[in-house]
């Protein structure tokens, strides 16, 4: 069993065909089919199976596409870290979208300050998706919003952030700064798409008390949420850091809950089989040092 062996057999699994994974690679077909025999051979396991004109993975194939992941991005870290040195590593980092607009900027500008020499990439998305993107090893390190619950993913809660229901001035509970959860029943509300760690939370709070909200207007962006819920399209639930400034400037007006409570915290999030470059330690000390820099 060799890398390449894996390379090809992820091909497969990604692709979803052994001609796909053939175009992938730029190599003949044969040669894909001849790898994934040797895999089932040498682990004596099935892999896949034809299941009409589908190819299926088998528990068996689950579990090596696991550790092959692994195995390969150890591989891509050793060569990096050993052909370039230390300094000069790329680093792959995630951000779900409320992290990404209100610390991740400031966080990968000190990362880059301390080590100059490091290319830093990042990538925002939802919490699901950056847990996906973890799991694939398609990321080195990510800040969310909650915690990824996967045993294979290291979660460590770094920063506080409380969530707070806002709308516009003029909006449905116009005249109330106090509210039960249920008063929200029945109400239009802007939301983030199904996946954000945002929405979960005020989904499980509601899910609790057997209450259902209106669903107005679904979005993957933050500020177009904050910007719909000025102009008085609905209701929301979200990051105080987000809407600090409308808060003060009375754009949005903030809505005391007084049987929820939408505290959480940013988590820290690598895989468990991750190797902590240099720079990778470095933005864990940065995430600690900024967590602690805002209690």
């Amino acid at each position: 069993m060799t890398l390449r062996h894996l390379r090809v057999f992820l091909a497969v699994v990604d692709s979803g065909s052994m001609s796909g994974a053939a175009r992938a690679l730029y190599i003949a077909q044969p040669s894909v089919s001849g790898a994934v025999a040797e895999l089932e051979a040498h682990y004596g396991a099935l892999l896949f199976e034809r299941i009409g004109r589908r190819l299926v993975i088998t528990p068996a194939g689950e579990r090596l596409a696991g550790y092959a992941r692994r195995m390969l991005s150890l591989s891509e870290d050793m060569e990096a870290v050993m052909r370039s040195g230390a300094d000069s590593l790329r680093v792959c980092l995630g951000a779900s979208v409320t992290v990404g607009v209100c610390v991740m900027s400031g966080l990968v500008r000190a990362l880059t300050d301390a080590c100059p020499g490091v290319d830093c990439q990042v990538q925002v998305e939802n919490s699901s998706d950056i847990e996906a993107r973890l799991l694939h090893s398609e990321l080195d390190m990510a800040l969310v919003e909650g915690s990824i619950k996967r045993p294979e993913i290291v979660s460590r809660p770094v920063m506080r952030d409380r969530l707070v229901l806002v709308e516009a001035p003029n909006g449905a509970l116009q005249g109330r700064s106090r509210v039960a959860l249920r008063d929200l029943a029945g109400l239009p509300f802007l939301l983030r798409e199904q996946g954000s760690g945002t929405r979960a939370l005020f989904e499980q709070a509601l899910d609790a008390q057997g209450i259902d909200i209106r669903e107005r207007w679904t979005c993957v962006s933050a500020q177009s949420i904050v910007a719909a819920a000025r102009e008085g399209l609905g209701l929301t639930v979200i990051s105080r850091r987000l809407v600090e400034q409308d808060i003060a400037r009375g754009t949005l007006r903030e809505i005391e809950v007084e049987d929820a409570h939408f505290e959480r915290s940013f988590s820290l999030c690598y895989h468990k089989d991750k190797y902590l470059t240099p720079p990778l330690c470095t933005f864990m000390r940065l995430c600690e040092q900024w967590g602690e820099k805002e209690r």
